[in-house]
Protein backbone atom coordinates (compact mmCIF):
# COMPACT_ATOMS: atom_id res chain seq x y z
CA UNK A 1 0.00 0.00 0.00
CA UNK A 2 2.72 2.14 0.96
CA UNK A 3 4.61 1.67 -2.32
CA UNK A 4 1.39 1.93 -4.50
CA UNK A 5 1.38 5.50 -2.56
CA UNK A 6 4.86 6.44 -3.49
CA UNK A 7 4.50 5.84 -7.26
CA UNK A 8 1.06 7.60 -7.35
CA UNK A 9 2.46 10.46 -5.64
CA UNK A 10 5.91 10.46 -7.87
CA UNK A 11 3.52 10.18 -11.29
CA UNK A 12 1.27 13.10 -9.91
CA UNK A 13 5.06 15.22 -9.58
CA UNK A 14 6.27 14.47 -12.59
CA UNK A 15 3.06 15.33 -14.53
CA UNK A 16 3.15 18.72 -12.43
CA UNK A 17 6.47 19.13 -13.69
CA UNK A 18 6.13 18.17 -17.35
CA UNK A 19 3.18 20.92 -17.03
CA UNK A 20 5.03 23.58 -15.41
CA UNK A 21 7.88 23.61 -18.09
CA UNK A 22 4.94 23.35 -21.17
CA UNK A 23 3.24 26.17 -19.28
CA UNK A 24 7.12 28.01 -19.31
CA UNK A 25 7.54 27.64 -22.85
CA UNK A 26 4.58 28.34 -23.97
CA UNK A 27 4.56 31.75 -22.32
CA UNK A 28 8.62 32.03 -23.33
CA UNK A 29 9.75 34.64 -23.66
CA UNK A 30 7.77 36.54 -20.97
CA UNK A 31 11.46 38.73 -19.64
CA UNK A 32 14.62 40.21 -20.97
CA UNK A 33 16.65 37.33 -22.37
CA UNK A 34 20.49 37.53 -21.94
CA UNK A 35 23.42 37.15 -24.30
CA UNK A 36 26.93 36.44 -22.92
CA UNK A 37 29.18 37.44 -25.79
CA UNK A 38 32.75 35.65 -24.13
CA UNK A 39 34.26 37.96 -26.83
CA UNK A 40 35.88 41.58 -26.97
CA UNK A 41 33.56 44.19 -28.29
CA UNK A 42 33.63 45.57 -31.72
CA UNK A 43 35.01 42.34 -33.21
CA UNK A 44 33.19 39.86 -36.23
CA UNK A 45 31.22 37.92 -33.33
CA UNK A 46 30.44 41.00 -31.78
CA UNK A 47 29.10 42.56 -34.62
CA UNK A 48 26.61 40.00 -36.19
CA UNK A 49 25.79 39.21 -32.48
CA UNK A 50 24.38 42.72 -32.29
CA UNK A 51 22.67 42.48 -35.34
CA UNK A 52 20.85 38.38 -34.39
CA UNK A 53 19.87 40.18 -31.12
CA UNK A 54 18.09 43.33 -32.71
CA UNK A 55 15.97 40.49 -35.07
CA UNK A 56 15.20 38.27 -32.10
CA UNK A 57 13.91 41.53 -30.52
CA UNK A 58 11.40 41.83 -33.71
CA UNK A 59 10.48 38.33 -33.85
CA UNK A 60 9.66 37.30 -30.22
CA UNK A 61 8.50 41.27 -28.91
CA UNK A 62 11.15 41.06 -25.83
CA UNK A 63 14.17 42.94 -25.39
CA UNK A 64 17.83 41.24 -25.98
CA UNK A 65 20.31 42.06 -23.77
CA UNK A 66 24.11 41.76 -24.91
CA UNK A 67 26.77 41.56 -22.49
CA UNK A 68 30.74 40.85 -23.32
CA UNK A 69 32.26 38.55 -20.81
CA UNK A 70 35.70 38.03 -22.24
CA UNK A 71 38.98 36.56 -20.84
CA UNK A 72 40.53 33.40 -20.43
CA UNK A 73 40.47 32.61 -23.83
CA UNK A 74 36.25 32.87 -23.50
CA UNK A 75 36.11 30.39 -20.56
CA UNK A 76 34.95 32.92 -17.78
CA UNK A 77 31.88 34.09 -20.20
CA UNK A 78 31.58 30.52 -21.62
CA UNK A 79 31.42 29.05 -17.60
CA UNK A 80 28.79 31.95 -16.55
CA UNK A 81 26.30 30.46 -19.09
CA UNK A 82 27.10 26.64 -18.04
CA UNK A 83 26.27 27.56 -14.17
CA UNK A 84 22.99 29.77 -15.32
CA UNK A 85 19.48 28.37 -14.46
CA UNK A 86 18.07 26.61 -18.02
CA UNK A 87 15.18 28.56 -18.61
CA UNK A 88 16.31 30.04 -21.97
CA UNK A 89 17.18 33.77 -20.64
CA UNK A 90 20.55 33.35 -20.39
CA UNK A 91 22.13 32.13 -24.04
CA UNK A 92 25.31 31.85 -25.05
CA UNK A 93 27.73 33.13 -28.24
CA UNK A 94 29.62 30.09 -29.23
CA UNK A 95 32.44 30.15 -32.16
CA UNK A 96 35.32 27.28 -32.90
CA UNK A 97 37.16 28.98 -29.93
CA UNK A 98 35.18 27.41 -27.59
CA UNK A 99 35.53 23.90 -30.03
CA UNK A 100 39.36 24.22 -29.62
CA UNK A 101 39.10 24.60 -25.59
CA UNK A 102 37.92 21.25 -25.43
CA UNK A 103 41.18 19.87 -25.90
CA UNK A 104 43.66 22.80 -25.73
CA UNK A 105 42.20 22.83 -21.91
CA UNK A 106 42.10 20.29 -19.90
CA UNK A 107 41.15 21.69 -16.55
CA UNK A 108 38.20 23.69 -17.38
CA UNK A 109 35.26 24.47 -14.75
CA UNK A 110 33.01 22.58 -17.51
CA UNK A 111 32.53 20.75 -20.38
CA UNK A 112 30.86 21.89 -23.38
CA UNK A 113 29.09 19.52 -25.07
CA UNK A 114 27.74 18.12 -20.98
CA UNK A 115 26.49 21.54 -19.71
CA UNK A 116 25.25 23.19 -22.90
CA UNK A 117 23.71 22.21 -25.72
CA UNK A 118 23.27 23.29 -29.15
CA UNK A 119 20.49 25.78 -30.18
CA UNK A 120 21.32 27.40 -34.10
CA UNK A 121 24.43 28.49 -36.04
CA UNK A 122 24.41 31.92 -37.07
CA UNK A 123 27.30 32.75 -39.57
CA UNK A 124 30.25 31.68 -41.51
CA UNK A 125 32.89 33.54 -42.76
CA UNK A 126 36.18 33.37 -44.45
CA UNK A 127 39.76 34.00 -42.90
CA UNK A 128 42.23 35.54 -44.81
CA UNK A 129 45.84 35.82 -44.51
CA UNK A 130 47.78 39.10 -44.68
CA UNK A 131 51.67 40.23 -44.59
CA UNK A 132 52.67 44.08 -44.17
CA UNK A 133 52.88 45.23 -47.17
CA UNK A 134 57.04 45.97 -46.82
CA UNK A 135 57.19 41.76 -46.84
CA UNK A 136 59.07 41.44 -50.14
CA UNK A 137 56.47 38.35 -50.71
CA UNK A 138 53.63 38.17 -53.08
CA UNK A 139 52.23 34.74 -52.76
CA UNK A 140 51.91 31.80 -50.49
CA UNK A 141 54.65 29.98 -52.18
CA UNK A 142 57.18 32.75 -51.75
CA UNK A 143 56.17 33.15 -48.06
CA UNK A 144 56.44 29.30 -47.16
CA UNK A 145 60.07 29.54 -49.08
CA UNK A 146 60.81 32.79 -46.96
CA UNK A 147 59.96 30.73 -43.46
CA UNK A 148 61.77 27.88 -44.51
CA UNK A 149 64.75 29.81 -45.34
CA UNK A 150 64.52 31.28 -41.93
CA UNK A 151 62.88 29.13 -39.48
CA UNK A 152 61.40 30.59 -36.32
CA UNK A 153 62.34 34.05 -37.40
CA UNK A 154 58.54 34.63 -39.02
CA UNK A 155 55.75 35.26 -36.38
CA UNK A 156 52.34 35.64 -36.61
CA UNK A 157 49.54 37.09 -34.20
CA UNK A 158 46.56 35.73 -32.77
CA UNK A 159 43.90 36.87 -30.33
CA UNK A 160 45.07 34.49 -28.24
CA UNK A 161 45.82 31.09 -27.59
CA UNK A 162 43.11 29.10 -28.73
CA UNK A 163 41.21 31.68 -31.03
CA UNK A 164 40.33 30.82 -34.35
CA UNK A 165 43.28 32.69 -35.46
CA UNK A 166 45.20 30.88 -33.73
CA UNK A 167 44.42 27.65 -34.70
CA UNK A 168 44.81 28.71 -38.48
CA UNK A 169 48.30 28.97 -37.86
CA UNK A 170 48.82 25.97 -36.58
CA UNK A 171 46.83 23.99 -39.08
CA UNK A 172 49.22 26.14 -41.66
CA UNK A 173 52.54 24.76 -39.69
CA UNK A 174 50.86 21.10 -39.57
CA UNK A 175 49.91 21.17 -43.17
CA UNK A 176 52.97 22.78 -44.69
CA UNK A 177 56.12 21.69 -41.78
CA UNK A 178 57.12 25.44 -41.09
CA UNK A 179 58.79 27.22 -37.84
CA UNK A 180 56.72 30.18 -37.63
CA UNK A 181 56.38 31.62 -34.32
CA UNK A 182 53.04 32.43 -32.43
CA UNK A 183 52.42 35.98 -30.81
CA UNK A 184 49.07 36.19 -28.70
CA UNK A 185 47.84 39.27 -27.70
CA UNK A 186 44.84 40.29 -25.36
CA UNK A 187 42.66 40.73 -28.41
CA UNK A 188 42.70 41.38 -32.06
CA UNK A 189 42.79 44.90 -31.78
CA UNK A 190 46.72 45.04 -30.74
CA UNK A 191 47.80 42.24 -33.93
CA UNK A 192 45.84 44.40 -36.19
CA UNK A 193 47.80 47.51 -35.47
CA UNK A 194 51.16 45.76 -35.35
CA UNK A 195 50.71 43.83 -38.55
CA UNK A 196 50.04 47.27 -40.12
CA UNK A 197 53.43 48.83 -38.38
CA UNK A 198 55.60 45.29 -39.58
CA UNK A 199 56.12 44.51 -35.90
CA UNK A 200 54.41 40.81 -36.88
CA UNK A 201 55.12 39.19 -40.16
CA UNK A 202 51.66 37.21 -40.95
CA UNK A 203 48.25 37.94 -39.52
CA UNK A 204 45.08 35.30 -39.93
CA UNK A 205 41.72 37.72 -39.42
CA UNK A 206 38.42 37.63 -40.55
CA UNK A 207 37.06 38.94 -44.49
CA UNK A 208 35.02 41.16 -43.15
CA UNK A 209 37.05 42.86 -40.49
CA UNK A 210 40.49 42.84 -42.99
CA UNK A 211 38.73 43.53 -46.12
CA UNK A 212 38.67 47.74 -46.34
CA UNK A 213 42.37 47.41 -45.08
CA UNK A 214 43.72 45.10 -47.96
CA UNK A 215 41.54 47.32 -50.57
CA UNK A 216 43.58 50.38 -48.95
CA UNK A 217 46.91 48.95 -50.01
CA UNK A 218 47.89 49.15 -46.48
CA UNK A 219 48.28 45.27 -46.07
CA UNK A 220 48.64 42.30 -48.70
CA UNK A 221 46.53 39.07 -49.32
CA UNK A 222 47.41 36.12 -49.77
CA UNK A 223 45.26 33.56 -49.74
CA UNK A 224 41.55 33.27 -48.03
CA UNK A 225 40.49 29.38 -45.79
CA UNK A 226 37.52 28.74 -47.66
CA UNK A 227 36.71 26.66 -50.16
CA UNK A 228 35.58 29.05 -52.33
CA UNK A 229 36.80 32.57 -53.29
CA UNK A 230 35.61 35.40 -51.16
CA UNK A 231 32.85 38.06 -52.85
CA UNK A 232 34.18 41.00 -51.01
CA UNK A 233 37.56 39.37 -52.18
CA UNK A 234 37.39 37.95 -56.27
CA UNK A 235 41.15 38.31 -56.57
CA UNK A 236 42.60 36.75 -53.40
CA UNK A 237 43.15 32.94 -54.70
CA UNK A 238 42.33 30.12 -52.15
CA UNK A 239 44.76 28.27 -49.94
CA UNK A 240 43.49 25.26 -52.46
CA UNK A 241 44.51 27.36 -55.25
CA UNK A 242 47.67 28.68 -53.39
CA UNK A 243 49.08 25.06 -53.50
CA UNK A 244 48.24 24.55 -49.51
CA UNK A 245 45.69 21.34 -50.59
CA UNK A 246 43.17 20.34 -47.11
CA UNK A 247 43.51 24.17 -46.06
CA UNK A 248 40.08 24.77 -43.92
CA UNK A 249 39.49 27.20 -41.26
CA UNK A 250 36.47 29.60 -41.01
CA UNK A 251 35.12 31.96 -38.59
CA UNK A 252 31.81 30.50 -37.56
CA UNK A 253 29.80 31.48 -34.76
CA UNK A 254 26.39 30.23 -33.26
CA UNK A 255 24.33 30.04 -30.07
CA UNK A 256 24.33 27.54 -26.93
CA UNK A 257 21.86 27.28 -23.62
CA UNK A 258 22.61 25.76 -20.43
CA UNK A 259 21.87 22.38 -20.06
CA UNK A 260 18.23 21.06 -19.14
CA UNK A 261 16.75 24.04 -21.04
CA UNK A 262 12.96 22.85 -21.79
CA UNK A 263 13.44 21.50 -25.62
CA UNK A 264 9.75 23.69 -26.93
CA UNK A 265 11.89 26.90 -25.58
CA UNK A 266 15.18 25.74 -27.70
CA UNK A 267 13.19 23.98 -30.60
CA UNK A 268 11.87 27.93 -30.87
CA UNK A 269 14.97 29.56 -30.99
CA UNK A 270 15.82 27.74 -33.21
CA UNK A 271 13.15 27.89 -35.56
CA UNK A 272 13.39 31.75 -34.90
CA UNK A 273 16.96 32.30 -35.64
CA UNK A 274 16.77 29.67 -39.13
CA UNK A 275 13.84 31.91 -40.53
CA UNK A 276 15.58 35.45 -39.80
CA UNK A 277 18.88 33.82 -41.35
CA UNK A 278 17.12 32.83 -44.24
CA UNK A 279 15.24 36.27 -45.13
CA UNK A 280 16.45 37.28 -48.52
CA UNK A 281 17.32 40.88 -46.91
CA UNK A 282 19.09 39.86 -44.13
CA UNK A 283 20.96 37.27 -46.62
CA UNK A 284 21.82 39.90 -49.24
CA UNK A 285 23.12 42.34 -46.21
CA UNK A 286 25.70 39.40 -44.52
CA UNK A 287 26.49 38.27 -48.16
CA UNK A 288 27.95 41.93 -48.94
CA UNK A 289 30.12 42.33 -45.96
CA UNK A 290 31.30 38.64 -46.33
CA UNK A 291 29.47 36.53 -43.73
CA UNK A 292 27.46 33.67 -44.76
CA UNK A 293 24.29 32.92 -43.01
CA UNK A 294 24.02 28.83 -42.01
CA UNK A 295 20.68 27.50 -41.07
CA UNK A 296 20.61 23.84 -39.62
CA UNK A 297 18.41 22.13 -37.05
CA UNK A 298 19.62 21.38 -33.71
CA UNK A 299 20.60 17.87 -33.92
CA UNK A 300 22.37 19.20 -37.05
CA UNK A 301 24.09 21.55 -35.10
CA UNK A 302 25.33 19.34 -32.39
CA UNK A 303 26.91 16.84 -35.15
CA UNK A 304 28.66 20.18 -36.40
CA UNK A 305 30.14 20.94 -33.15
CA UNK A 306 31.20 17.12 -32.26
CA UNK A 307 33.07 17.31 -35.57
CA UNK A 308 34.72 20.43 -35.05
CA UNK A 309 35.88 19.47 -31.41
CA UNK A 310 37.37 16.34 -33.39
CA UNK A 311 39.11 17.91 -35.85
CA UNK A 312 41.14 20.71 -33.65
CA UNK A 313 41.96 18.07 -31.22
CA UNK A 314 43.50 15.96 -34.17
CA UNK A 315 45.90 19.28 -34.72
CA UNK A 316 46.47 19.94 -30.94
CA UNK A 317 47.02 16.54 -29.68
CA UNK A 318 49.63 16.35 -32.68
CA UNK A 319 51.71 19.46 -31.92
CA UNK A 320 51.05 19.95 -28.11
CA UNK A 321 54.27 22.09 -27.49
CA UNK A 322 53.31 24.51 -30.32
CA UNK A 323 50.07 24.94 -28.33
CA UNK A 324 50.95 25.10 -25.07
CA UNK A 325 53.11 28.44 -23.85
CA UNK A 326 53.63 26.78 -20.89
CA UNK A 327 55.22 24.05 -21.69
CA UNK A 328 57.65 26.00 -24.25
CA UNK A 329 58.53 28.11 -21.33
CA UNK A 330 59.04 25.35 -19.23
CA UNK A 331 61.18 23.74 -21.80
CA UNK A 332 63.08 26.76 -22.31
CA UNK A 333 64.06 26.89 -18.45
CA UNK A 334 65.33 23.57 -18.49
CA UNK A 335 67.23 24.49 -21.23
CA UNK A 336 68.88 27.55 -19.49
CA UNK A 337 69.74 25.10 -16.12
CA UNK A 338 71.29 22.52 -18.11
CA UNK A 339 73.94 25.34 -19.37
CA UNK A 340 74.86 27.01 -16.14
CA UNK A 341 75.24 23.62 -14.76
CA UNK A 342 77.72 22.47 -17.72
CA UNK A 343 79.46 26.25 -17.39
CA UNK A 344 79.37 25.94 -13.64
CA UNK A 345 81.38 22.37 -13.88
CA UNK A 346 84.30 23.70 -16.79
CA UNK A 347 85.19 26.16 -15.10
CA UNK A 348 85.63 24.36 -11.99
CA UNK A 349 87.28 21.35 -13.70
CA UNK A 350 89.24 23.15 -16.58
CA UNK A 351 90.38 26.23 -15.26
CA UNK A 352 92.80 26.47 -18.19
CA UNK A 353 89.49 26.52 -20.36
CA UNK A 354 88.03 28.95 -18.40
CA UNK A 355 91.24 31.40 -18.68
CA UNK A 356 91.63 31.42 -22.06
CA UNK A 357 87.35 32.83 -22.62
CA UNK A 358 87.01 36.07 -23.39
CA UNK A 359 86.06 38.34 -20.20
CA UNK A 360 82.78 39.12 -21.99
CA UNK A 361 82.04 35.46 -21.97
CA UNK A 362 82.56 35.16 -18.13
CA UNK A 363 80.47 37.83 -17.54
CA UNK A 364 77.28 36.38 -19.21
CA UNK A 365 77.54 33.10 -17.48
CA UNK A 366 77.77 34.29 -14.30
CA UNK A 367 74.38 36.93 -15.36
CA UNK A 368 72.73 33.74 -15.73
CA UNK A 369 73.29 32.42 -12.64
CA UNK A 370 69.63 33.18 -10.46
CA UNK A 371 70.79 36.06 -7.97
CA UNK A 372 69.30 34.53 -4.92
CA UNK A 373 72.70 32.11 -5.64
CA UNK A 374 74.98 35.58 -5.87
CA UNK A 375 73.28 36.81 -3.12
CA UNK A 376 74.76 33.07 -0.90
CA UNK A 377 77.73 33.35 -2.20
CA UNK A 378 78.00 37.00 -1.41
CA UNK A 379 77.27 35.87 2.10
CA UNK A 380 79.76 32.89 2.42
CA UNK A 381 82.66 35.01 1.05
CA UNK A 382 82.02 37.46 3.67
CA UNK A 383 81.93 35.17 7.17
CA UNK A 384 85.16 32.69 5.18
CA UNK A 385 86.83 36.75 5.18
CA UNK A 386 85.93 37.29 8.76
CA UNK A 387 86.97 33.94 9.85
CA UNK A 388 89.79 33.73 8.50
CA UNK A 389 91.03 37.81 9.87
CA UNK A 390 89.89 36.89 13.00
CA UNK A 391 87.00 39.27 13.83
CA UNK A 392 83.64 37.13 13.62
CA UNK A 393 81.59 38.82 16.21
CA UNK A 394 79.32 36.69 17.96
CA UNK A 395 76.75 39.40 18.94
CA UNK A 396 74.60 40.52 16.56
CA UNK A 397 74.81 44.09 15.17
CA UNK A 398 72.49 46.47 13.87
CA UNK A 399 71.43 46.12 9.84
CA UNK A 400 72.86 49.85 9.49
CA UNK A 401 76.19 48.80 10.99
CA UNK A 402 76.83 45.55 8.62
CA UNK A 403 75.84 47.82 5.53
CA UNK A 404 78.45 49.67 6.72
CA UNK A 405 80.79 47.33 6.76
CA UNK A 406 80.27 45.81 4.28
CA UNK A 407 80.59 48.91 1.71
CA UNK A 408 84.03 49.88 3.43
CA UNK A 409 85.08 46.08 2.88
CA UNK A 410 84.22 46.56 -0.53
CA UNK A 411 86.05 49.70 -0.95
CA UNK A 412 89.40 49.21 0.51
CA UNK A 413 89.51 45.46 -0.71
CA UNK A 414 90.00 43.88 2.89
CA UNK A 415 91.95 46.69 4.40
CA UNK A 416 89.48 46.23 7.27
CA UNK A 417 90.13 50.35 8.30
CA UNK A 418 86.29 51.43 9.45
CA UNK A 419 84.73 54.86 9.74
CA UNK A 420 82.35 55.29 12.82
CA UNK A 421 79.03 56.35 11.55
CA UNK A 422 76.72 57.44 14.08
CA UNK A 423 74.54 54.08 13.47
CA UNK A 424 77.74 52.31 14.74
CA UNK A 425 78.72 54.58 17.75
CA UNK A 426 78.14 52.00 20.62
CA UNK A 427 80.51 48.92 19.16
CA UNK A 428 83.28 47.94 19.57
CA UNK A 429 85.05 46.70 16.36
CA UNK A 430 88.06 43.86 17.26
CA UNK A 431 90.97 44.07 14.45
CA UNK A 432 93.90 41.35 14.77
CA UNK A 433 97.41 42.70 16.11
CA UNK A 434 99.53 44.49 13.25
CA UNK A 435 96.40 45.42 10.75
CA UNK A 436 95.85 49.02 12.43
CA UNK A 437 94.45 50.84 15.52
CA UNK A 438 91.39 49.33 16.92
CA UNK A 439 88.31 51.92 16.29
CA UNK A 440 87.44 54.09 19.08
CA UNK A 441 84.09 55.04 20.63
Amino acid sequence: MAALQKATALTILTVALAAGLAARADDYPSRPIKIIAPFGAGGPTDVYTRAIAEELRKSLHQTVVIENRPGAGTTIGTDQVAKATPDGYTLLMISGTQCVNETLYSKKPYQLMRDLVPVAPLIDTDLVLVVPASLPVKTVPELLALARAKPGTLNYGSSGPGSNYHMAGELLKNLTGVDIVHVPYKGSTGARTDILSGQIQMLFDSVPTMAPTIKGGMVRALATTGKTRSAILPDVPTFDEAGVPGFNATLWVGFMAPAGTPQPIVDLLNRTITEIVSRPDIKEAWEKTGAIPIAMSQPQFKSFMDAEIAKWAKIIEGKPHSCNQLALRRRTQMNRRIFIVAATLLTAFVPAAHAEWPERSVRWVAALRPRRRQRSDRAGRGRRREQAAGTNHRHREPAGCRRHRRHARGRTRGARRLHVSDRCRGHHHQQPAGQGPALQR
